[in-house]
């Protein structure tokens, strides 16, 4: 009773120098609930006020700043992992899979590669985009994930060009964005029946899987440089 009536007394008088609830708590080593309720109505001057606003704004800067550092930390490690996870599926098999490399290759020129946390492709031919899903499937995108974009160039194409390309992709047309219409283009192209369906761009917001293609690129040009280096590969220079 007596060591509590002196906490309190204490308390008291560390927080009208302008001390926080915090380091009262700290120095005295009892909780901030009872900090809190010790220290509740005392006036500060100015001085005291400064120092006390001085105080959190500090502890908010540290806290803010450890929190960044484990938010940054737990994010190499599931990067760390996910790439992990690429280098073992690609020692297993997929180095050697011909359908899988001839997918990640259409993703290397075609496939978004300046996002950390998703993978997209966009062209044309049904058959690159159904190839260069297969990309997307080893690297754990899951149906549900994906989410579609066609660009056409008339309002009319757009029901036939969704109902196209969801045939395609196997993507339900709830999950496709608002399709882009790029302008009118000349009869004569049209007439030729050129990109009747437009463009399709599908995508997924996966950081698993961006991290797992990133990783398989590096592993596929490592093993290109290593089997042909530029003095064997036709049209390269050694000079």
């Amino acid at each position: 009773m007596q060591r509590a009536l002196g906490d309190q007394e204490e308390a008291r008088k560390l927080r009208k120098q302008g001390k926080s609830v915090r380091e009262i708590a700290e120095e005295l080593g009892r909780s901030k609930s009872s900090i809190s309720v010790w220290v509740r109505g005392i006036e500060l001057d100015d001085a005291a006020r400064a120092r006390l606003r001085t105080s959190e704004q500090h502890a908010s800067g540290v806290a803010r700043a450890n929190g960044l550092e484990t938010i940054r930390s737990q994010r190499e490690a599931r990067w760390q992992a996910s790439r992990k996870a690429a280098d073992d599926a690609w020692r297993a098999r997929l180095s050697d899979d011909r359908a899988f490399l001839f997918a990640l290759a259409l993703y290397a020129g075609e496939g978004t590669k300046c996002s950390h946390n998703m993978v997209e492709f966009s062209n044309t031919d049904p058959r690159l985009v159904r190839a260069a899903l297969v990309v997307f499937t080893e690297a754990g995108c899951r149906i549900e994930q994906l989410r579609v974009r066609i660009n056409v160039h008339s309002a009319e194409q757009i029901e036939p060009a969704e109902a196209h390309w969801s045939r395609v992709t196997g993507v339900p047309r709830d999950q496709f964005h608002k399709a882009q219409i790029k302008g009118p283009v000349s009869g004569r192209r049209l007439r030729r029946g050129r990109h009747p369906f437009g463009v399709c761009h599908i995508r997924a917001c996966n950081t698993d899987a961006r991290q797992k293609v990133g990783r398989w690129l590096e592993l596929a040009l490592q093993d290109f440089a290593a089997e042909h280096d530029p003095g064997r590969v036709p049209g390269f220079s050694t000079r």
